[in-house]
């Protein structure tokens, strides 16, 4: 009997320890499979901070993307929409300039009289061709610099030349309506010829002054008309600002005196090219 219940207590504490394995087994299972879920949803916090992370960060780098871009974009014109701001900084129409000069381009574009007349201004600009149009007909300019704003209008002044410097083109606009609009011009062209305003050649010119035709020569005389009393200038000048433009003919002793000289101030008009003022210079007879 003694050892029957030995056996049973065995078998109790077998049991038991049995259980209480089990238990502690189960206990440990539940804990590992607690602390996996755990892991598993710290594991999706940090994952989802991450995706938030390389969303925010992708989030900036295309905003940054844009503003670069759009930076770069309004590099060529001054900072702010051109349809929204009426007024710039002097350093924002400085920059604007520089774009626009950065070649520093001779022109090869010769003026005639009908074209400079052509160019329509007036003080508003309302009516002045654009900045943008006037640069594809003519190309880009030389150089150029912002007129100071005493009208609370943006105005910037761009120059043209040609390489051999004896064309200069001097062409201001004004900021009207969301663009810069051509409102006043000037041009020097110091040898001038066209098919109205022809010069003798070196080998062809001939010096027909007298003392007496000079001084009977009228103010009003028609171009035509001098070329017929004293035959083609040795050479001619347009010298043109605003809407006035006069040619000078100059007549020397020979050819290439530039001491002895008469000088013929004339104006122009679509209809006619008349004699303005007369001037002798040295001694012509």
């Amino acid at each position: 009997m003694k050892m029957k219940k030995k056996l049973i207590r065995k078998k109790k504490s077998d049991s038991f320890d049995s259980i209480s394995q089990d238990m502690e087994e189960s206990f440990i299972n539940q804990e590992v499979e607690a602390r996996t879920n755990s892991l598993r949803l710290r594991m999706k916090g940090v994952i989802f901070l991450v995706v938030l992370t390389l969303l925010g960060t992708f989030y900036y780098m295309s905003s940054n993307s844009k503003s670069s871009q759009s930076q770069t974009t309004q590099s060529q014109q001054p900072s702010q929409s051109q349809t929204t701001q009426s007024h710039y900084s002097q350093e924002e129409l400085t920059a604007y300039i520089e774009e626009l000069t950065k070649e520093h381009t001779y022109t090869n574009h010769h003026w005639t009289l009908d074209e400079y007349a052509s160019l329509t201004i007036d003080e508003s600009g309302e009516d002045g061709i654009s900045l943008e149009n006037f640069i594809k007909k003519y190309g880009s300019p030389y150089g150029g610099q912002p007129l100071e704003d005493f009208a609370n209008t943006n105005r910037i002044v761009l120059d043209y030349v040609t390489d051999n410097i004896y064309d200069y083109g001097s062409f201001s606009f004004k900021y009207v309506n969301g663009k810069f609009r051509l409102y006043d011009k000037m041009l020097t062209v110091k040898n001038y010829s066209s098919e109205l305003v022809t010069v003798a050649s070196r080998e062809n010119y001939k010096n027909q002054w007298t003392k007496e035709k000079y001084d009977t020569l009228e103010d009003g005389t028609s171009l035509s008309e001098i070329y017929q009393l004293f035959g083609k200038p040795s050479n001619v000048q347009l010298l043109a600002t605003g809407d006035y433009i006069y040619i000078i003919l100059t007549y020397g002793k020979t050819f290439d005196d530039e001491e002895n000289k008469v000088e013929l101030q004339m104006t122009y008009s679509e209809k006619e090219t008349s004699l303005m003022r007369k001037q002798e210079t040295g001694a012509m007879w």
